[in-house]
């Protein structure tokens, strides 16, 4: 009887070993995409400017691509993904877009050495998808603090705080890859209207 149990036993680990174990399904990654925004009539701003690395609130912060099913539900895509973290995403495209309007004398990274008169800090307080009966969107809400190093004062060390609320209807049926081209145009849109607004508190500032 023992021998039997200890035979059976040595099947079943052979048998695991040789393909009994399902093969792990394949993740697909997303990113964002937009063409960099132009800017027609943004005038040189003597100084240079910090974008920090925007931070997240704790349900954006990993890789998930979050969507809302229900009210007062949320899940993720479980083998879809974001290629980075939202934050990451969006500090990278805000510093490209922000370089590319050549609007300040230099703009610098977080990791850049060197001082700036200007610092730009970004939190999302929303990045997602919403489903709402046959309706689907993204939601991107980020709040942004501008602040002047040579402001002395608490009272305007702080030049702009503005939230951003945009939503973006899905082309096309539901589906992870929809999510990623909606948010692509809600954060180009986002640049969009971000960037006019550093340009006109930045030289007013002066």
């Amino acid at each position: 009887m023992k021998k039997s149990l200890v035979l059976l036993f040595v099947g079943f680990l052979v048998s695991g070993c040789m393909g009994g174990a399902q093969p792990s399904r394949t993740v697909n990654h997303y990113t964002l995409e937009y063409p960099v925004p132009r800017f027609e009539n943004l005038s040189r701003i003597n100084g240079s400017i910090r974008v920090e690395r925007f931070t997240a609130v704790r349900a954006f912060q990993g890789n998930e691509m979050v969507y809302r099913s229900k009210p007062y539900m949320r899940d993720i895509y479980r083998h879809h993904r974001w290629d980075i973290a939202p934050a990451y995403m969006m500090t990278d495209l805000i510093l490209r877009d922000i370089r590319s309007a050549k609007i300040f004398d230099f703009i610098l990274s977080r990791e850049d050495a060197g001082e700036a008169r200007f610092l730009l800090e970004g939190h999302i307080e929303e990045f997602m998808e919403i489903d709402e009966r046959e309706k689907h969107w993204s939601s991107l809400v980020v709040r942004v603090t501008l602040s002047d190093a040579l402001k002395k004062t608490a009272a305007n060390h702080v030049i702009l705080q503005k939230s951003y609320k945009l939503q973006e209807p899905f082309g096309k049926d539901r589906h992870p890859h929809e999510m990623a081209v909606a948010m692509s145009v809600a954060m180009e849109r986002f640049s969009k209207e971000l960037i006019p607004d550093i340009h006109r508190v930045a030289k007013g500032s002066n």
